[in-house]
């Protein structure tokens, strides 16, 4: 008898804490960008990435770029904290001199009071069209050739200065969890049927 009641609150405890997961939205898990270069001037442009959280405890976040867009975009808000069921449009500017299909990673980190943080990506794809406007001396010298990624070329229609995002797509990274959530509930349960009919 002792073992049961035992085992029923071992598996109660097991799945509390795996309920008790972090949850990661991003709205906008992919971001088309299509900036186009004047004559003589650089293409500048300011988005954001959305950040949600669906937490009851609040959330530090940290906001990054891949290393194959580190040259053209700048995060303008790079880490702040979210409270409970607060959401941020976390700022970033994309600066392009030479048209192109560009591509790679805005990396969001959420990081908990307590525990492991995760992280979430949106995918970000810069399709610049125009002239080529010479980088200032100071970007353009490198330690390193290989760093300065050059860009994908192929046959993709840009238009002119707009931004495209296609919220159909979840960034929502719950549906691991809520696998995860109900695998840990039938091995509970079926565990508890076990042990009751014995």
């Amino acid at each position: 008898m002792k073992f049961r009641v035992l085992s029923i609150v071992f598996a109660f405890l097991l799945l509390v804490s795996i309920v008790s997961a972090l949850t990661v939205v991003v709205t906008n898990p992919r971001i088309y960008l299509r900036p186009v270069i004047s004559e003589g001037q650089p293409a500048i442009l300011t988005d954001t990435v959305g950040v949600v959280n669906r937490n009851n405890y609040s959330v530090f976040i940290n906001v990054t770029v891949s290393e194959s867009l580190k040259p053209y975009v700048e995060i303008i808000d790079t880490t702040f904290t979210l409270a409970p069921g607060e959401r941020k449009d976390a700022q970033f500017e994309v600066t392009v001199y030479e048209p192109g299909t560009y591509e790679g990673e805005i990396n969001v980190w959420f990081l908990p009071p307590v525990g492991n943080g995760f992280g979430a990506i949106s995918k970000l794809m810069i399709l610049a069209s125009g002239e080529g406007v010479e980088r200032p001396i100071e970007q353009n010298v490198t330690d390193n050739v290989d760093q300065q990624p050059s860009p994908i070329t192929g046959g993709v229609s840009v238009g002119g200065g707009q931004t495209n995002e296609f919220p159909e797509e979840s960034g929502d990274f719950n549906t691991f969890a809520l696998v995860a959530i109900l695998l840990a509930a039938v091995i509970v349960i079926g565990f508890l049927v076990y042990l009751i009919r014995r």
